[in-house]
């Protein structure tokens, strides 16, 4: 159940699509309120602050269930088959999928996990030169590790820096364990720090 109350089926689901029995209004109201922290907590890790965060996770949920209800005859609804897990998940890795498809091709890239790195090693505070460069020293960065890696290795990056994504959602997602993205996530940020003092160095 979704919501305590409701419990989405596929028959339920086959009723919004086709806008029968106020389906749709009820479908709307509970995966929005089910999607809406997610969505607030991706907008609060790109840096926006709580109050814009949760509007734009509004907009985002109304764009999300358009798409899922309505697109295409409600295809992406009609695919979840409840013999291969239930449906909250399955609505939030959709979810998650669409907002950082959006943000990637929208959104200037953030790494403050490199950043932040970097500050570390200088053994400086985050003093206002540093601001003010912060975001030419993520681009380059960004651009290097692009540069360097290989189709999969890329994706890993986007997915855990980028993306800033969890370890278990990277692991449902390209179907590895989590040992695994660990070794990945340890090995790109190594190399991202080696890349940050190599640009320091050129300062």
């Amino acid at each position: 159940m979704a919501d305590g109350k409701v419990k989405i089926t596929r028959e339920l689901l086959f009723c919004a699509v086709d806008a029968k029995d106020g389906a749709l209004t009820t479908l709307v109201r509970v995966i929005g309120t089910l999607l809406h922290p997610h969505m607030t907590r991706i907008f609060l890790r790109q840096g926006f602050d709580g109050p814009t965060a949760r509007d734009m996770a509004k907009d985002a949920c109304q764009e999300i269930l358009r798409v899922f209800l309505l697109e295409d005859n409600g295809l992406r609804a009609r695919k979840w088959d409840p013999e291969k897990g239930p449906f909250e998940p399955y609505i939030v890795l959709f979810a998650k999928d669409f907002i950082y498809g959006k943000l990637r091709k929208n959104v200037e890239i953030p790494l403050p996990n490199v950043w932040e790195s970097a500050e570390a090693m200088t053994d400086r505070g985050p003093t206002p030169e540093l601001v003010a460069i912060s975001k030419d020293f993520g681009e380059k960065i960004y651009c290097r590790m692009r540069e360097e890696l290989e189709a999969f290795g890329r994706d890993m990056f986007e997915l855990l820096f980028v993306e800033n994504r969890e370890v278990d959602e990277v692991c449902a997602l390209r179907g590895m364990t989590q040992g695994t993205v660990y070794q990945w996530r340890s090995r790109l940020s190594r190399r991202m720090q080696a890349i940050a003092l190599e640009l320091e160095g050129d300062e």
